[in-house]
């Protein structure tokens, strides 16, 4: 589901927007279900230049009770030789496999898998973040 973000998020709003409409896309696609889930991965420079990674994942349910819950990663600092790439205009999974020497990284562990030595991986990175935004289905 196309997210109608930027290729590369480069804002906590623009990446919240993603997951937002990759999870109404869901919803429009295919109709019937209880919930739709939406990930989008993101990027944002602070006041000292420093980029940090995280993504949003956003949750809806519509019907009777509509209801729209997200919540965000935890985020980490990334190296200084992607910082370039991605300031250059290159995606991070794409200068996360020019600066490790890596292929298709984004599709595989990710840059946080890389940067823990394997500790957390694309997957488990999204993991707490999911519970959290699933958090007012689960308290009905």
């Amino acid at each position: 589901i196309p997210s109608g973000a930027p290729a590369q998020p480069m804002s906590d709003a623009e990446t919240r927007q993603g997951a937002l409409n990759r999870a109404k896309g869901a919803a429009h696609s295919h109709p019937g279900h209880d919930l739709y889930f939406g990930i989008e991965g993101g990027i944002e420079e602070d006041s000292s230049k420093v980029m940090h990674c995280f993504a949003w994942i956003v949750v809806l349910r519509s019907g009777e009770k509509p209801v729209e819950s997200a919540s965000r990663t935890s985020t980490f600092a990334l190296p200084e030789a992607i910082m370039c790439l991605v300031r250059g205009g290159m995606e991070l999974g794409d200068a996360d496999d020019e600066v490790f020497k890596r292929r298709n990284s984004k599709q595989g562990d990710g840059t946080v898998g890389h940067l823990t030595n394997g500790l957390i991986d694309r997957t488990s990175y999204y993991v707490q973040a999911g519970i959290m935004a699933l958090i007012p289905f689960v308290q009905e």
